[in-house]
């Protein structure tokens, strides 16, 4: 099930995934997001050994918008997390 949370239209936002519990003693060797849909704005991200964040602005008002997020780990595992988000006029949590 993926994350979801609202998020503004006119919002830029960071989203962070803790990876951590996942990948046991394994590192992120790589990573990469994606705007499924929704008309999100994938602006910068950046990884470390355990983490991934993407920067990102704009958005469709009104309907659910969806980021993938694709982790190359060091022993090769290649792991999928989705962020659902609401572009919602009336404000963001």
């Amino acid at each position: 099930m993926p994350f979801e949370a609202l998020k503004h239209p006119d919002e830029v936002r960071d989203f962070v995934i803790n990876w951590a519990d996942e990948i046991g003693v394994a590192t992120i060797t790589a990573s990469a997001w994606a705007v499924v849909e929704g008309g999100l704005v994938v602006d910068s991200n950046s990884f470390t050994a355990t983490t991934s964040r993407c920067r990102c602005s704009a958005g469709d008002s009104g309907v659910w918008g969806r980021l993938q997020n694709d982790v190359t780990l060091s022993s090769g595992a290649v792991l999928v997390r989705v962020i659902k988000l609401h572009m919602d006029q009336d404000g963001a949590t």
